[in-house]
């Protein structure tokens, strides 16, 4: 009726890192073989690729995922999540002369430039052999490092670390990053903007609203 190629979905990181079980040792036998999401947005986020991955299986739909990490950098759209929010409130502090608070946790994130361009590879690949790719930076990023990024930038910003006790929002640590081999062996992906330059991007587009 639509004619549609292939639908991708915007998935989610969380789906790597906000989750819990898992203790059946793979057991399929067992209640807690798999892993169960620990929020409602990872809820929706597993459930949304398990419907894409079920039409694609019964009713031959071409379906993809793509999971992001936390977005950071422009967007044409209104809003962003909790730690989008966070990234450009903390660059737009750096470009104003304010203290800037960087985040707590230890966190994968990706520049929305990245984002726009795996989501574009995964519509335009030929053959997909998989259905969901996790799409990042391939590197977690450390209270330290988001400071040296943006030092990097900025040498003269004022930052400091968030803390829970000053209203800072709260965000959730990761441990470890999401393998990034199936997005770069079937979508040929490889991030272009590490946090450096991500920082360094997003600065030279808000500068340019500006004007």
């Amino acid at each position: 009726m639509f004619k549609l190629k292939r639908v991708v979905v915007a998935s989610s990181n969380v789906l790597s890192h906000h989750i819990q079980g898992g203790e059946g040792g793979g057991d399929a036998m067992d209640e807690e073989a798999f892993p169960r999401p620990q929020s409602i947005y990872a809820s929706c986020k597993q459930a949304i690729e398990s419907l894409g991955l079920n039409y694609a299986r019964w009713f031959g739909v071409d379906f993809a995922a793509v999971r992001y990490g936390a977005v950071a950098g422009p967007w044409s759209g209104a809003g962003g999540g909790g730690p989008s929010n966070v990234f450009l409130t903390l660059i737009r502090h750096a470009m104003e002369g304010h203290e800037g608070v960087v985040p707590a946790a230890a966190l994968e994130w990706v520049y929305s430039k990245d984002a726009a361009a795996a989501t574009v590879l995964a519509l335009e690949a030929p053959s997909l052999k998989h259905r969901v790719f996790n799409i990042t930076m391939g590197t977690l990023t450390s209270p330290e490092d988001m400071i040296a990024a943006v030092k990097a930038v900025f040498p003269e910003a004022r930052l400091r670390i968030g803390k829970s006790s000053d209203g800072s929002p709260a965000l959730s640590n990761m441990t470890r990053h999401s393998s990034l081999k199936r997005a770069k062996e079937v979508l040929g992906f490889s991030p272009r903007f590490p946090m450096t330059a991500a920082v360094r991007d997003l600065a030279e587009y808000l500068g340019n609203e500006r004007t």
